[in-house]
Order: C-alpha cells, then structure tokens, then sequence
C-alpha cells in the first residue's frame, strides 16, 4: 500500500522533474529514501495552502525539497513567499552528546549552487548563515508551512522555538529527522521542545515527523466523531 501511494504521489506531484535536472537531477540514485520524504513533506505542504502565513526550510543542503516545495508554490501559491535558511557551510560545532554521528563542515553545500537553483524565482529569499544568527533577523514572519532540516539538538530546538510563536493556527511542521540513529539529537529536541504539544506530533513511516498545530487537531478530531456519529446512525 505504501509503495502503491508513494508511486502515485511521485507522478501526481510532478516529482519527475529532478530526472534530467542539472543540479537536483540525483535525487533518485544517490539519496537513498528522500524522494519519499520529499513527497510526503510536499503532500502536507499543498494541506497547509490555505492557511495565512509564508513558508520555510532549516536546512536546506542542495535544495532537493526546496525546489519542489517552491514548484508547488508556483502553482498553487503564487503570493506566499519561501524563506530557505541554511549555513551553506555544513553543520555548526557539535555540542550535545546525541549528535556524535555528525563533524563540524558535513553536509556543506555551496550557497552558489542553491542561489543558480532558485535564479528565477521571486519568491525565494535565501538566508545565509547558523541559525543562532540569521533567525533573530527575522522577527516579524508568519508561517503556514515549515520543513525543518537541520540533523542536530542545537539546531532543531533554534528552530522549534523561532517557529511555534510564528506558526499560524492550523499551520504545520514537517521535522525531517526523528526516526533515525544518526540524527538521535534531532529527536530529543523535538520531543522536549514540544512538551506537552507532543500529542500534536504524528510519527511518518519514513522516519519524519510531522507537527499539526491545535487548530488542525481540533478539526481532525471534530472529522473523526462527525464520522463515528454517522457510522452508528
């Protein structure tokens, strides 16, 4: 059943535009599982549409998600704009014990490269620098939609408290890293940052996670008991 939605969301989505593509074209042979991800972080990205509010990525590597969260946008969302945060120079100094997988530098990626990504767009505003820099710059946004990858403890809790007083009602977190080994820190930040919001908070088979503000857990739980109510008439 996964493999039959994962299939449809690739052709429904367009996905078959990396194929080919001179700066994203690998990402069905050499990132092993993140067209899934892509597809379902894009899925709840088209769900979120109609809620007030911009959208951004923490951790933008190359600009795999980005360019097809951007592509979405173009054609469903011309108005919201696409904040991309990313040190482009790998990760900061390491400083959680749960994050010993990872060194200082991995996972740079030219900001070049992303800049010659999104030439044409108008919507994307690339925001170079480490987060405990770049964020405090940006105090007046509102989001709808954010993806946050950013691997680390550190940096995933900079990012979960930037957000949360940010996200409009109804918006949504989709949190990359929460199911794998290497990114354990990831993980914990999450889980202690949401605190008792954690309920929100729906584990993905991909090893995602995805945050659903209270307005759409309301929402959700008024569906399931209009549903129930039906059901037993």
């Amino acid at each position: 059943m996964y493999l039959a939605w994962r299939h449809g969301e690739i052709e429904r989505q367009g996905l078959r535009f990396y194929d080919g593509h001179p700066l994203v074209g690998d990402i069905f042979e050499g990132f092993y599982g993140k067209i899934d991800r892509i597809a379902l972080a894009t899925s709840f990205l088209q769900g979120s549409l109609c809620i007030p509010g911009d959208v951004a990525e923490f951790g933008v590597h190359r600009g795999h998600t980005a360019a097809s969260i951007d592509r979405v946008l173009a054609q469903d969302a011309p108005d919201k704009k696409l904040y991309l945060f990313d040190s482009y120079e790998g990760m900061p100094e390491i400083s959680h014990h749960l994050d010993s997988a990872w060194e200082p530098g991995d996972l740079a990626s030219p900001v070049e490269d992303v800049q010659e990504l999104f030439a044409d767009s108008g919507r994307v505003k690339i925001v170079k620098g480490f987060f405990s820099e770049t964020l405090s710059q940006y105090p007046d946004l509102r989001f709808s939609f954010c993806h946050v990858d950013a691997d680390l403890y550190t940096s995933v809790k900079e990012c979960i408290e930037y957000i949360l007083p940010r996200l409009s009602p109804g918006g949504i977190i989709v949190f990359d890293d929460y199911g794998f080994r290497a990114a354990a820190g990831a993980k914990a930040a999450i889980i202690e940052c949401l605190g008792n919001l954690g309920t929100n908070l729906i584990p993905l088979p991909t090893g995602q996670a995805v945050y659903l503000s209270q307005h759409n857990v309301e929402a959700l739980t008024r569906s399931a008991s209009t549903s129930a109510s039906q059901t037993e008439g």
